[in-house]
Parts: C-alpha cells; structure tokens; sequence
C-alpha cells in the first residue's frame, strides 16, 4: 500500500511501515519490568508505540478509503461496460466483479491491516493500563511505608 500524504506530499509505503511498527509492539510483548524504573522505562515505550500506531492507523483508515473509491470506481466502469452489449444484468455484475477482483484483494488486505493495527493497539493499551494499576501500587507500598502504625 502506497499513500501519499496530501498535507506534506509524503510518499509512504505502508506495508513496510506496518511490519516495522508490528516488530516494535512485538518486542514489548515480552518485557516483564523487574524494578520501578524498568517499569517507568516500559510504560513510557507503551505510550510512545501507542501514539505511533495511532499515527499509521490514520494513515491506513486513509488509504482504506482510497481503496474503497478505488474498487467502486473499478466495478462500477466495467459494469458499465460489460453491460452496452445484450447480456444479463446477472452475468455483467459477475464479469464487473471478476474485473474489480484485484481492487477488491488490495480494499481487504487494507481492511486486515487496519483491524489487525486495531487490535496490537488496543493489547498495548491493555497492557498499559495493567502496569499503571501495578505502578501504582508500588508508589503506595513505598511512600506510605512511614504512615503505618506498629
């Protein structure tokens, strides 16, 4: 998938985009903080993947839109033409559909990569919110410890 950015006239290509940013989420994935600052460290990589997910996931929703106009376009102007001769109005939109074929796999492929950013970014935010919740505790375990009675 190649964008184009109408604001900045920067060409991106977005398969390869995904695979780097599904590589970097692919190594948070793993990584079990061991200290508070590991944790903190953790936390802060979390939200800077999650604005960057965030950043493609435009970008894609905008080159899914492209390929939506994309395969209406091309169904659309073969249906068009398949249907000036005197065939049925049921085997020109099969034929219209066999000639959109290709529109059509690149408007799902876009959809797959869009949901499955979807979904990476919301594991992340998951994950996120978990280690916030145990930072927390941590935080109150280790200030509070002279408030305490004997």
């Amino acid at each position: 998938m190649i964008l184009v950015e109408t604001t900045t006239g920067e060409v991106r290509d977005l398969d390869t985009e995904w695979e780097q940013l599904r590589d970097q989420a692919e190594m948070l994935r793993p990584r079990r903080p061991e200290t508070p600052l590991e944790l903190d460290a953790l936390l802060r990589d979390l939200e800077d993947m999650g604005f960057a997910i965030a950043d493609f996931l435009r970008a894609v929703n905008d080159a899914r839109y492209d390929a939506e106009v994309a395969y209406s376009n091309a169904q659309n102007a073969a249906l068009a033409r398949h249907s000036e001769t005197a065939r049925s109005v049921t085997l020109a939109r099969a034929m219209a559909e066999l000639d959109a074929s290709d529109a059509h796999a690149a408007l799902l492929h876009t959809k797959a990569v869009f949901h499955h950013a979807e979904d990476i970014n919301r594991a992340l935010g998951r994950k996120h919110f978990g280690l916030m919740n145990t930072n927390k505790g941590i935080q109150g375990m280790t200030s509070n410890w002279h408030r305490r009675t004997p």
